[in-house]
């Protein structure tokens, strides 16, 4: 039996074996709020045992900030723009993707996307032409935390201009 906070709809079997401790397996439940689940075992001759764990729901949407990497310049002459993406908690690293990055205003495209660490990473932008002003963004739904939350689109000015026009 299962209960506490929340859970509902639990149904739990023993698998049998050669000790007389055995594993349960609880499947077809669902635990919506926080709180303390409560395990209770009761053997073939009435014996029951407990156990109980404090477990909290994640639900909290992870934010997206973007702005220009420490170093890059808001204009530049070089083909490379470099763009910071910071999540506010950890993501789920395999959710994260060059695909998840939008580019406005300019012809250039994602080289790099380089994970700093479980919520930071560093965007390449390369293939500009001259005059392009690259802008960087995440739509929202584009990652999901650890717990399995879609990121909010992203906040920050993020642009930096390519220019190759020499001075007069």
């Amino acid at each position: 039996n299962i209960s506490g906070a929340g859970s509902s709809g639990f149904v739990c079997t023993p698998t049998p074996g050669p000790t007389t401790e055995a594993p349960i397996s609880c499947t077809g439940g669902q635990i919506t709020a926080s709180g303390t689940l409560t395990v209770v075992a009761t053997t073939d001759t009435g014996v029951s045992s407990q156990s109980t764990q404090n477990y909290v729901i994640d639900t909290v949407v992870p934010t997206t900030t973007i702005a220009r990497s420490a170093g890059q310049a808001s204009a530049t002459n070089v083909d490379s723009a470099a763009f910071t993406i910071v999540f506010s908690k950890p993501m789920n690293a395999s959710t994260v993707s060059a695909t998840d990055i939008t580019l406005s205003g300019t012809t250039g495209t994602v080289t790099t996307l380089t994970q700093i660490d479980t919520q930071t990473w560093e965007a390449i932008v390369t293939g500009m032409t001259s005059g392009d002003v690259a802008v960087v963004t995440v739509a929202a739904g584009a990652a999901t935390d650890l717990a399995g939350n879609s990121n909010t689109a992203s906040t920050g000015v993020a642009s930096v201009r390519y220019d190759t026009t020499p001075p007069v």
